[in-house]
């Protein structure tokens, strides 16, 4: 039987090991165990801890490479190139890389000091210290915000928009939304753009509904949320030769093929019919 090969260690690649009988390589990229994606605002409030969030343990024919990257797809050769040196051989390949955060210009590509995206498990482990900015007012934003207050953590929410989650609810429930959250805490600044990260906080654009003394637009932190949205991480297949679409998905058909021969995507990365 020809091995498989599942590149990412999310949620929809940990359901797909579980599921298959071949014998199986889970190029996973985190250091953890596969996890629930979903409740990471629950261990950032520190409701539970990550044991909670664990997905069940693929099946003993799988190999779960934890930590170890694909870097490049052999697609003539049927192998995965990854980080370490090493080459995967495969009878069939499956993307499951997910989405990314997406991130503002940046100096030299990094993030400041005591900025972070909010969508991995060591984002929620991250000690927040006691004042936080959460940069997006989407799901993700709110629910990183909503946990932090929760926890005790002096918390500001802003929003480049006219409203919370403008994409999921009307002008009525967005205004109910930010109701709960003030009751809980959140300082929460829609229309509100920042203009640059920095190591301490942030600075908003002139015209930000929050001046600081002497007219400095600045919001002060120990920590600097990012959400502010995901986009599929199609590079890998991209660089190989696989057709990529408009939304930056990895183009697949009704049996999540793509455009090269023994490779499928899934998940986050997958894009089917102009739709990820």
């Amino acid at each position: 039987m020809e091995p498989v090969v599942i590149v990412g260690g999310g949620m929809a690649a940990a359901r797909l090991a579980r599921r298959l009988d071949a014998p199986t390589t889970v190029i996973a990229g985190e250091r953890h165990p596969a996890y629930n994606r979903v409740l990471l605002a629950g261990v950032l409030a520190r409701q539970y801890g990550p044991e909670v969030i664990a997905l069940p343990a693929p099946g003993p024919g799988v190999r779960w490479r934890a930590g170890v990257r694909a870097t490049a797809v052999d697609t003539a050769a049927r192998e995965v190139v990854c980080d370490d040196g090493t080459r995967e051989p495969y009878g069939t390949l499956v993307l499951a890389t997910g989405a990314a955060p997406v991130l503002p210009p940046l100096h030299d590509g990094e993030l400041p000091e005591g900025v972070r995206a909010f969508r991995t498990l060591d984002d929620a482990l991250a000690d927040p210290g006691e004042r936080a900015v959460v940069v997006g007012g989407g799901l993700l934003g709110v629910s990183a915000a909503a946990a932090l207050a929760v926890r005790g953590v002096d918390t500001v929410l802003v929003q480049q928009g006219e409203r919370l989650m403008e994409r999921q609810l009307d002008a009525a429930a967005s205004t109910l939304l930010r109701e709960q959250l003030t009751a809980l805490g959140v300082e929460v600044h829609t229309e509100c753009r920042v203009r640059r990260l920095r190591p301490g906080g942030v600075l908003l654009a002139r015209g930000s509904p929050r001046p600081e003394a002497g007219g400095r637009y600045e919001l002060a932190a120990d920590t600097v949320f990012l959400a502010c949205g995901v986009l599929p991480l199609s590079g890998l297949a991209r660089d190989a030769g696989i057709a990529v679409g408009r939304t930056g998905g990895i183009v697949v058909d009704e049996r999540l093929r793509t455009s090269q021969p023994h490779v499928h995507a899934i998940g986050d990365c997958a894009e089917h019919a102009g739709v990820t």
